[in-house]
């Protein structure tokens, strides 16, 4: 992701998880890490943010499923990058249970949410 982006993402991270009093844990190369902390409302994976991507015409939701869920801390896998060549990729994680459909004549990307074990 671009630093621009990313620097944004994280600060909104960093407002969202503050009244949930999970602290800001960067490890393994990855800023966006917080502890979890068990028997809080913090130890909840329910209270996963959901990240959208906007995207000329669509926007993709990423639920928690982007956020790599260890026994006591867990990390968005996003990080950011200072090439000029791309804008943002997005990795399995955020992926999972879509379908995405690329349209290279009219130069657009849709995709639409599938449940992918059903091998539909």
């Amino acid at each position: 992701m671009e630093q621009e982006a990313y620097d944004s993402v994280k600060m909104a991270l960093a407002w969202y998880f503050l009244p949930l009093k999970q602290p800001f844990l960067p490890m393994y190369g990855m800023d966006l890490c917080y502890s979890r902390q068990l028997g809080t409302s913090a130890g909840n994976d329910n209270i996963l943010p959901t990240i959208t991507f906007h995207f000329p015409g669509a926007d993709l939701d990423v639920t928690s499923r982007a956020f790599l869920v260890f026994p006591d801390y867990l990390c968005l896998a996003i990080v950011p990058h200072q090439f000029d060549f791309v804008t943002v990729i997005i990795g399995n994680l955020a992926q999972s249970n879509h379908r995405f459909l690329f349209n290279v004549l009219e130069n657009t990307v849709t995709f639409a949410k599938e449940e992918c074990k059903l091998g539909s």
